[in-house]
């Protein structure tokens, strides 16, 4: 019954391990889900931010937007010619808005309000619904959207971008995104795992329980066919192996000796009549030498009771007129044969 209390333990540890496993890779993958719509929609919300207030200056570009790969790119300002180089080539496009964003920075610079109520458009555009924040990062000072940063306890950040060429100003984006965004952007396979996870390992728990009960119908079965178990339960016999246990022990005993203990341990407190013991032990006790009879009975007695001082919660009791029994008590009135 232990054993089975231990293993059930076990199963069920088991269970609970591997479901916290796949609750911790669902929400590994909705955190991936949510980072890659968080970095589309805060790109966006850039180049519209860029496209809202270049539209309220007049800056020009000497050539022609293309595909074209550029390290460095030329500036018409109220200055004259301005020339921006990278540290990598990049599209010229790209290569202009970073530019024109360093001098609309002069002109018009980013308003994180805005730019933020454009950002949080964008995300419910693409189904994210949550709380959202602005860091503005311009000349080594930050300006937030924000005052009580503890408002947002889960929250998942942009990257920091720098939005002009001579990366002066930069822009970091936060999303308070609560439970129900985490299953809303989980991966349908997540849930299809789950679901055969638990359901096999349902199946296994139910098989594995039937199987134990046909194991548990049987063993009884086939106990009492084999052997006793007597009525306190701490003392089983095997009669095909003829191996007698007490509390799990075995106890050391002959062929007659056997005999002996199992007739007795069948009634714990009964007397059973010496004559009775001696049927068993021979087939025809009136046929042998009654002498002879009686030695080795009293022998075999003599040795089972010397077996049984490893087990001193049990004695062998005689009373004359009444014969044997095996008991757990030593009454006054009785007194062991001598």
């Amino acid at each position: 019954m232990i054993k089975k209390v231990k293993t059930t333990r076990i199963f069920f540890g088991i269970v609970i391990l591997i479901n916290m496993i796949i609750f911790f890779l669902m929400q590994y993958n909705a955190y991936k889900n949510i980072c890659i719509v968080i970095d589309n929609s805060f790109q966006e919300s850039i180049i519209i931010d860029y496209n809202n207030r270049i539209n309220k200056e007049r800056i020009s570009s000497s050539g022609t937007p293309s595909n074209k790969k550029v390290t460095h790119v030329n500036i018409q300002t109220e200055q004259g010619l301005e020339e921006f180089e990278f540290k990598d080539s990049i599209e010229i496009y790209k290569a202009i808005q970073l530019t024109e964003q360093y001098m609309l920075l002069k002109t018009n610079p980013l308003n994180p309000h805005d730019f933020n109520a454009i950002f949080h458009e964008e995300l419910s555009k693409a189904g994210l619904e949550g709380k959202t924040m602005i860091i503005y990062h311009y000349n080594n000072v930050a300006h937030s959207t924000e005052k009580d940063f503890a408002s947002f306890e889960n929250t998942i950040a942009s990257p920091k971008i720098y939005i002009d060429a001579k990366e002066t100003a930069a822009v970091q984006g936060w999303v308070d995104c609560n439970l129900i965004m985490y299953f809303k952007y989980t991966s349908p396979w997540i849930y299809v795992l789950f679901m055969i996870t638990n359901l096999g390992i349902a199946s296994l728990y139910y098989f594995s329980k039937k199987k134990d009960n046909s194991l548990e119908t049987n063993l009884a079965t086939q106990t009492t066919k084999n052997s006793t178990i007597t009525a306190e339960k701490e003392i089983y016999i095997n009669h095909e192996n003829k191996e007698v246990y007490i509390q799990g022990k075995m106890l050391r005993t002959t062929p007659m000796t056997f005999s002996i203990i199992q007739l007795l341990a069948k009634d714990i407190d009964t007397f059973i009549p010496r004559v009775q013991i001696e049927k068993v032990l021979w087939e025809n006790p009136e046929k042998e030498d009654s002498n002879v009879v009686g030695n080795r009975l009293n022998q075999n007695l003599s040795i089972l009771r010397n077996d049984l001082k490893n087990f001193p919660q049990y004695q062998i009791l005689y009373e004359r007129g009444k014969g044997y029994k095996l008991t757990k008590t030593i009454k006054e009135d009785e007194t062991p044969e001598t």
